[in-house]
């Protein structure tokens, strides 16, 4: 059996990190401005909701301290205030302000 036996030359080495370095910046880079890019058209998108009404699916207490959530027949997440035996109902909810993933709505009555 033989070994096979490799040497590394130190600079080269270094010099690959670094490139894999710069490409790790690049990358993260591209990812920043599609972010961006998705949160904007994704708040344009949910601005068109402001002041209409929807029917949410209420699922349950929003991580918004005495809210609930729910989703809406095109599943975007919407919280508003109210009670717990709403939790399992479809009621109707009027949109009230946008943010880029979800959206803030009253009860309607």
């Amino acid at each position: 059996d033989e070994i096979i036996r490799f040497e590394i030359d130190e600079h080269e080495l270094l010099e690959q990190i670094e490139a894999g370095n710069k490409d790790i910046s690049i990358k993260e880079d591209r990812l920043y401005r599609l972010n961006e890019v998705v949160n904007h058209y994704s708040l344009q998108n949910n601005l068109k909701l402001v002041n209409k009404t929807v029917k949410v699916l209420v699922e349950g207490y929003s991580s918004k301290e005495g809210e609930l959530f729910g989703y809406t027949e095109t599943n975007k997440l919407v919280n508003f205030k109210g009670n717990d035996d709403l939790i399992g109902k479809i009621i109707d909810v009027k949109i009230v302000d946008a943010k880029s993933f979800s959206l803030d709505g009253e009860i309607i009555e």
